[in-house]
């Protein structure tokens, strides 16, 4: 029994937002985030069953041990339902104006409405100021189209979902005004609580560690953008 258990697959969220997750033609979970959650099966030696999910639902899932392994950007409901395993990566944040902006500075945002994706804190800075109206919305693509038609004033996500996203909608980014560079946030992957003890915990650490250092992260992280 306990040989079977520790040989069961270990279930691995993918969240449900080009480039890091989507549906290939075949059905199964494809994108960023389903390439690198094969890479830690294959470096860990650790059996991982992809399934593709909203983020929310992913939270919930692994605080409840339903789910048993996630990766995506850092946030504080996240740390208190699973157990840390290292940084991924780190992705760019920017904030998107349409090419009539004379915004040039985040402070200049005060008194305008920001598109922001349900969930995810891209930058305390903008989220948490009053002044600034926020508009949540459930994909980059939503974003754009209500920046592009007018309904908001700009918006704010990481640089690869927009530029995914703005493909989609047959448009290049010169279809916008620069964007304002904000930062970057770290991606990180996170273990169900349940799960502290299995013989994948440690395992898996090594394994994203080995990954980062031989390079394998960044190089599919290079072609992130090319990802439909």
């Amino acid at each position: 029994m306990n040989s079977q258990t520790a040989e069961a697959p270990l279930i691995a969220d993918v969240i449900d937002i080009p480039p890091w997750g989507l549906r290939s033609a075949d059905g199964r979970p494809a994108g960023v985030y389903a390439d690198l959650m094969q890479m830690l099966a294959e470096r860990s030696g650790c059996p991982l069953q992809l399934r593709l999910v909203p983020i929310l639902r992913s939270i919930v899932d692994i605080g409840h041990n339903v789910s048993h392994l996630t990766m995506m950007l850092d946030r504080k409901d996240m740390n208190d339902a699973g157990l840390l395993l290292g940084t991924v990566t780190q992705l760019s944040v920017q904030v998107w104006l349409p090419l009539s902006s004379a915004v040039r500075r985040t402070e200049q945002l005060r008194g305008h409405t920001v598109a922001v994706l349900r969930g995810p804190t891209y930058h305390e800075g903008v989220q948490n100021d009053a002044a600034i109206a926020k508009w949540p919305v459930s994909s980059p693509r939503q974003q754009l189209e209500m920046l592009r038609s007018g309904r908001v004033d700009a918006a704010l996500g990481v640089e690869q979902n927009f530029l995914v996203a703005a493909r989609a909608m047959g448009l290049g980014a010169d279809s916008f005004a620069p964007p304002l560079q904000l930062g970057a946030r770290e991606v990180r992957l996170w273990l169900a609580p349940g799960r502290a003890g299995h013989r994948c915990h440690a395992r898996l650490v090594q394994a994203l560690q080995s990954l980062r250092q031989d390079g394998s992260i960044a190089r599919r992280m290079a072609d992130a953008t090319a990802d439909d």
